[in-house]
């Protein structure tokens, strides 16, 4: 019975928070999300800074040359040791790949 109730939801039922969190993600969404989450107090909304952290460090990796750490730590407002601890795999690689003009002893 309760199933049928909500499924007749409108958004003029809802009031607050809730009517503002249906208009902004849709009232189907919001009925799923009432369905799983209702009536918790578990439910984390992180801010957006947060979430965009990772595209953030990706793209700062695939901008890193291996010197150019205070420009990136410029560009992105971030200090040069919080770049150098993104970029520190890349770092390795860079420093482990051989040097194009570098001539081999072995050959």
């Amino acid at each position: 019975m309760r199933n049928e109730l909500i499924e007749q939801l409108t958004l003029d039922d809802l009031t607050g928070n809730a009517q503002d969190l249906a208009q902004t993600i849709g009232l189907d969404a919001f009925i799923r999300l009432v369905k799983i989450y209702g009536g918790t107090s578990n439910l984390y909304v992180p801010k957006a800074e947060e979430l965009i952290k990772p595209v953030r460090d990706r793209l700062i990796r695939q901008e890193f040359n291996g010197v150019n750490i205070g420009r990136l730590a410029r560009k992105w407002g971030l200090t040069d040791r919080y770049i150098r601890e993104i970029v520190k795999e890349e770092k390795k690689k860079i420093l482990a790949a051989p040097v194009s003009e570098q001539i081999s002893l072995w050959e």
